[in-house]
């Protein structure tokens, strides 16, 4: 029994709001193990423009209070870190961005703050990340036809009238992230500040199956890793229905 009680599977409840920032055409929180500090939260907004091709950028940034007296050298390397993993977890989604005729289509930002951090962080962050993509509504547009008077400069591409149906994102294959850590040769889901660990993991879930692993710190045993890897669709399961 852990010290909140929970068992060692077992992860701490959430919450996920959507569409919190008006100025932004997506946007979410999310809160593991409850909020005003007592847990981790995590705010997701995604900006976005017509570009060649599609592409999605993401940035991870740690809000000024949650590092008041620290090292700004480890803020930073912590979040070029997180920003790094999370365009890794995106790999297999970003084939899913909308396109705009056959050259354009959308360059979407996806910028995250993480406002508070009591373990769980990568659940928090991946919860808000794809819920914000969830939500996220883009105009619908179309390829503009070229202007038959050459001297007239155009956009190469048209937004549709208001009443027509927005552009929405699927996030079939945009995955949470579930981290599991050693604890006295034992697996633990979610773990807290005060349950230090001697190795941790991540694990991407989308669609029910695992799509990713990385060993965040430490050794992780062959037996636990593929336990590990077995167990992470269970508590990644709510996150995804989440969005």
């Amino acid at each position: 029994m852990r010290a909140d009680g929970r068992r060692p599977l077992e992860a701490r409840e959430f919450d996920i709001e959507t569409n919190i920032l008006v100025q932004c055409w997506g946007s979410a929180r999310c809160i593991v193990g409850g909020g005003l500090g007592g847990g981790t939260e995590c705010l997701a907004a995604v900006t976005a423009q017509v570009g060649e091709g599609t592409a999605c950028v993401i940035e991870v940034e740690c809000s000024p209070s949650l590092w008041a007296s620290g090292d700004d050298r480890a803020k930073l390397a912590r979040q070029e870190r997180l920003s790094r993993e999370a365009d890794a977890w995106l790999a297999p989604w970003r084939a899913s961005i909308p396109k705009i005729g056959e050259k354009l289509g959308w360059h979407l930002v996806v910028d995250c703050i993480i406002l508070s951090d009591d373990g769980g962080l990568r659940e928090a962050l991946s919860g808000a990340v794809r819920a914000a993509l969830a939500s996220t509504r883009l105009p619908a547009a179309e390829e503009a036809l070229e202007a038959s008077d050459e001297t007239t400069e155009a956009l190469p591409f048209s937004l549709l009238p208001a009443e027509t149906p927005p552009t929405t994102l699927s996030v079939d294959d945009c995955p949470v992230v579930v981290t599991l850590a050693v604890v006295g040769g034992r697996l633990l889901v979610d773990t807290t500040a005060d349950e230090p660990a001697d190795a941790m993991l991540a694990v991407a879930v989308a669609g029910g199956a695992v799509v990713g692993v990385d060993v965040l710190c430490g050794a992780v045993p062959p037996a636990l890793l593929r336990e590990a890897v077995a167990e992470a669709p269970a508590p990644a399961a709510p996150l995804l229905g989440a969005s």
